[in-house]
């Protein structure tokens, strides 16, 4: 009987430690990831482009894997370029400004003027 007793006890441990386990690993899978801004991002990117640090180092300042910011460093060695494109090409056109559109617009306005003057019976 009393073996049996003994049995159940370890049962209930068993069944317990696998519920705090259970528990444990929930718990570690609710955690949010963080999220970084573009600022942040780059941030990180120039201390990498820099050298002053190592890799490894820098992502362990920031709490960030290295392979995140070897691949944020990357990136902003590729599109470090395109920054600087376009600035002194031709301005883009106002669509407003185009004169055609504008007189074409004007000669609709003034067909609904002329409608309207003629359904409501005024003279202006």
């Amino acid at each position: 009987m009393l073996g049996c007793v003994k049995l159940k006890h370890l049962a209930n441990q068993d069944s317990l430690s696998y519920a705090l386990s259970i528990n444990e690993k929930q718990e570690m899978s609710e955690s949010k990831r963080k999220i970084y801004t573009g600022a942040q991002k780059a941030k990180i990117a120039l201390e990498a482009v820099r050298g002053i640090k190592t890799i490894n180092e820098i992502a362990q300042d920031n709490n960030v894997h290295p392979t995140q910011v070897s691949q944020w460093k990357k990136e902003l060695m590729d599109n470090a370029g395109s920054l600087f494109d376009g600035k002194r090409g031709p301005k883009p056109t106002d669509a407003q400004s185009d004169p055609d559109r504008l007189y074409a617009k004007i000669g609709q306005l003034n067909m609904e003027l002329d409608w309207l003057k003629k359904k409501s019976g005024l003279s202006l």
